[in-house]
């Protein structure tokens, strides 16, 4: 928003943040037990939404640090790949 500054700027209630964030895990842990996303054959719209997700999840909090004058890079990034076998 041009002309706003980071003093006047509003963050939603932390409750709502919250649970914005358990939405969000919600919608990965069905996309991720979801038939279509198993390999080998991935489809490609459900990667396309569990990306967007988790990285929406992984950038959710980094606003609220920002907002408070704290570095963004401080919050450690998940290696979502490994664990959902997305490598090799």
């Amino acid at each position: 928003m041009p002309g706003l500054t980071l003093a006047q700027s509003t963050l939603p209630p932390l409750a709502f943040r919250q649970h914005i964030s358990s939405r969000l895990a919600d919608v990965i842990g069905a996309i991720i037990l979801h038939a279509d996303f198993q390999p080998p054959f991935r489809h490609p719209t459900l990667v396309q939404i569990w990306d967007f997700s988790l990285r929406t999840k992984y950038l959710h909090p980094l606003g609220a640090r920002c907002h408070r004058g704290r570095p963004a890079r401080q919050v450690p990034r998940p290696d979502t790949q490994l664990r959902c076998g997305l490598r090799g």
